[in-house]
């Protein structure tokens, strides 16, 4: 129950920043939101001594832009500023095990929210032996979620591995210079996978490919529950809400929030900002879409009773 009241409280607070950006759009007023306004970052999923792509919700307007930043304690590994929220992946370079990383996010205003901090765990050594002159492979191209082997040139006498970390995804002995194809295990998006061959001289320099997602969120399951919406499907993702009451290409998509657990209650009524109520079985489209761009199949949805902002 606190968390559902905290979760109301921070799209109560969505509502009044976007209720005053709304009316100076439309009236074309010199009105800006609430100085006070802050906002915190959602971080998703571990960060490992391997991880170099982030998956972070954070808030942003074009009136009121705000930086994200990430430090490491000594310095900044990461800063941009945004004018829209969305769900972002963004890139940091590898950190030692045990550093805590600390995400914030700073309005225009220079008003700070919450610090949301992440240790990184080990992912192990890749290798102990030193680097000498041994040929490094060439890997074919990239690699995904869903590859389940790698096609990779090595040098005739060089044993090749290919790890995450300490772990051993694959391992081969060339008899013969060439490429040749390795099976591997399917790979969590954003972790980085190392190539390199050993020969009795030593083992030569990494070549190191970043995992890509390409698998599309699952299409979520949607509900009207007394005016709001619930919707089931995968954590990290990004909500977009469509109109289609005149027609499939009638509306356009708006980003509602981020899934930050497997079944979420959303107020569509909030980000409607508009002096009309919605109309009586109006039509809607969902949608996710996750931090690598990639898109669910939508879902159609009916308001079977009229729901104006009062009624909030």
């Amino acid at each position: 129950m606190r968390n559902f009241k905290n979760a109301i409280v921070t799209f109560l607070s969505a509502l009044s920043l976007m209720s005053l950006i709304m009316q100076a759009v439309e009236t074309k007023a010199d009105v800006m939101p609430p100085e006070e306004l802050s906002f915190t970052p959602v971080v998703f999923g571990e960060i490992t001594s391997e991880t170099q792509k982030v998956i972070v919700f954070s808030y942003g307007d074009e009136f009121v832009p705000t930086t994200l930043k990430v430090s490491n304690g000594k310095q900044t590994i990461f800063k941009k500023t945004y004018k829209k929220s969305a769900v972002r992946l963004i890139e940091i370079p590898r950190q030692k095990p045990g550093t805590c990383l600390q995400f914030s996010l700073k309005t225009s205003y220079g008003k700070k929210g919450d610090i949301v901090k992440k240790t990184v765990k080990n992912a192990g050594t890749v290798s102990k032996k030193k680097v000498s002159s041994v040929f490094k492979p060439k890997v074919s191209g990239k690699i995904t979620d869903k590859s389940t082997s790698v096609k990779v040139y090595a040098k005739k006498g060089t044993t090749l591995y290919v790890k995450h970390g300490s772990l051993t995804l694959a391992k081969k002995k060339y008899k013969k210079s060439g490429y040749q194809s390795l099976p591997i295990k399917k790979q969590k998006a954003g972790e980085v996978i190392t190539f390199f061959t050993e020969s009795k001289k030593g083992r030569s320099k990494y070549v190191e490919k970043v995992v890509a997602d390409v698998t599309a969120p699952a299409k979520p399951k949607v509900e009207v529950v007394d005016d709001n919406l619930k919707v089931s499907g995968e954590v990290g993702t990004g909500v977009y809400l469509k109109d289609i009451t005149e027609g499939n290409d009638s509306g356009t998509w708006l980003f509602l929030t981020v899934l930050e657990k497997k079944n979420q209650i959303i107020c569509p009524e909030i980000y409607f900002l508009q002096d009309q109520p919605l109309e009586c079985e109006s039509l809607y489209q969902v949608r996710l879409v996750d931090a690598w761009g990639n898109r669910s199949k939508s879902v159609t949805v009916k308001f079977p009773e009229q729901i104006t902002n009062s009624d909030f």
